[in-house]
């Protein structure tokens, strides 16, 4: 019995051990993105709130007037506090390293659930093998601690729908209570969870009870469930328990609107989002020209064939509401679709559904089309090495085809590159301290710096003033454009420009 599990779950284990070897030999690759030291610091907070009270801390969580950050009060905190608890130390490659380790749960709960239907270790596979060769996933795994941990309790929960289908009801509830508390309580649009499973269980689950009797009883399940998450969610975020019901609403309004005032580079057009409306397929085009080919290709043939498991139905269901919220409440996104990430799960899972009833019916051609397609992708892994998030696909030509039509390293990862380089090649090489400046998130590239290396922080007086000896500028911004100096080095891949080091003069 032990060595028939085993075999079971060989395909699995040697998924993950290819996997963790990854990620510790190039954890350290990986650059620090734009808001990523202000998520870790939110979680610090929560974390010093918790276990020490901290008298900085007022009892809704806005930090006294040593600082006018707001972002305590709207954002939860409870995946990088947990984070913080592990890294005392604050080191950021070691964050990096478990983000790593964390996404390793999405794979595992993948396998398992395709093993279920298929009942086949070598089918099941290809969710995890699917998942990790999708570039927008896997590119933003080290360096992004919001959008990906909620994209991962999000399809777990999913999950845990289809999982506790056969538990007792008073076990289902609490245990998916917990569940869905601690994904809305990383993003508050995962409250659609709930919607998700009211459609299931009304519509989808396959079951003996009269329909009035499984309406009444799956409405008492729903208020509970709530009840339940919604007690999770004041225990993750404290500025929700001061004033559950108006902060709630607040929590929501902000979730849809995403303050943001910045721009947003979409088909050649600039979009400065406190004035301008992105066009209504923003969204369809980025996930359009950034899904490997033959995800996009096998996840519509999944889709259409969802009704063949109970597991494809609720991410088809999952699909069809979170689309549906998207088009009706119309929330500002940006960066992509990076805000929207939780549905690349769902999508790569019905890519694995639509392999394998392709493979019944025209087997040697989907095996191709897929073996060169996932060859294609490790090809721009190697090539766009460690920026995999910024991959576009063969439909608008690959990155060279998606420069200055839609955004590339919009996250500025590539900052610390350029830092090292500057580091490496001017200021070990120099007695005097040399003055650097860097566009948008000075941390960015500043956690890298050397004792040699000062920060100047005012980007207009650097202009105006020629205090920075040096100015690390990013593709993003057009601020290079601007600098009175020489470009001395480029950080490129596949031919494009993503960063600069200026020397000013």
């Amino acid at each position: 019995m032990v060595i028939k599990q085993v075999k079971k779950q060989l395909p699995l284990i040697l998924f993950l051990a290819i996997y963790l070897l990854f990620a510790l030999f190039y954890y350290k690759d990986y650059g620090i993105t734009y808001d990523e030291q202000r998520t870790y610091w939110r979680g610090k907070q929560l974390y010093n709130e918790i276990t020490t009270n901290d008298e900085r801390l007022q009892k809704n969580f806005i930090l006294k007037s040593e600082t006018k950050d707001q972002t305590l009060l709207l954002y939860p905190s409870y995946y990088s506090a947990l984070l913080y608890s592990l890294n005392k130390k604050e080191n950021f490659q070691v964050y990096h390293l478990l983000n790593f380790l964390f996404v390793s749960i999405i794979f595992i709960f993948i396998y398992q659930g395709l093993l279920t239907t298929f009942k086949k270790p070598l089918l099941a596979i290809l969710g995890p093998i699917f998942l990790i060769a999708t570039p927008r996933f896997f590119g933003h795994i080290a360096a992004n601690p919001k959008d990906v941990p909620f994209a991962v309790m999000y399809f777990l929960s999913l999950l845990f729908i289809y999982f506790s289908s056969h538990w007792i009801n008073t076990k289902r509830i609490l245990f998916l209570g917990i569940f869905f508390g601690l994904t809305v309580s990383l993003r508050f649009v995962g409250y659609s969870i709930i919607l998700v499973y009211l459609f299931y269980r009304l519509f989808l689950e396959e079951n003996n009870i009269p329909l009035y009797e499984k309406i009444w009883t799956t409405i008492f399940e729903i208020i509970l469930i709530f009840l339940i998450s919604f007690l999770i969610n004041i225990l993750t975020l404290p500025y929700l328990g001061v004033n559950p019901l108006g902060n709630f609403i607040k929590l929501f309004l902000t979730a849809k609107q995403y303050p943001w005032n910045g721009d947003v580079l979409f088909i050649g057009k600039r979009y400065w989002l406190e004035n301008d409306k992105l066009p209504w397929y923003y969204l369809p085009v980025w996930i359009l020209f950034t899904t490997p080919i033959y995800i996009l290709v096998l996840s519509f043939v999944g889709f259409f064939n969802s009704f063949k498991s109970n597991l494809s139905k609720i991410v088809v269901a999952s699909l069809i509401i979170n689309l549906t919220i998207y088009f009706v409440t119309k929330p500002i996104i940006y960066d992509g679709f990076r805000h929207m990430l939780y549905l690349l799960p769902q999508i790569v899972l019905l890519a694995a559904y639509g392999y394998i009833y392709l493979n019944l019916a025209v087997k040697k051609y989907v095996r191709f089309f897929v073996l060169i397609n996932i060859i294609l992708v490790l090809i721009s892994y190697i090539q766009l090495h460690p920026y995999q998030y910024i991959y576009f696909n063969e439909l608008i030509g690959g990155l060279k085809g998606a420069h200055g039509k839609l955004e590339t390293d919009y996250w500025m990862a590539s900052n610390k590159e350029a830092a090292l380089w500057l580091r490496n090649n001017i200021a070990e090489k120099t007695k005097e301290k040399i003055k650097v400046a860097v566009c948008g998130n000075i941390f960015s590239a500043s956690y890298f710096f050397s004792r040699n290396m000062k920060v100047v922080y005012n980007l207009e007086v650097v202009y105006n003033k020629k205090e920075a000896d040096y100015i690390i500028c990013n593709e993003r911004s057009d601020f290079y454009k601007k600098i009175n100096g020489e470009i001395i080095y480029i950080i490129k891949r596949d031919g494009v420009n993503l960063g600069y080091v200026i020397k000013t003069k």
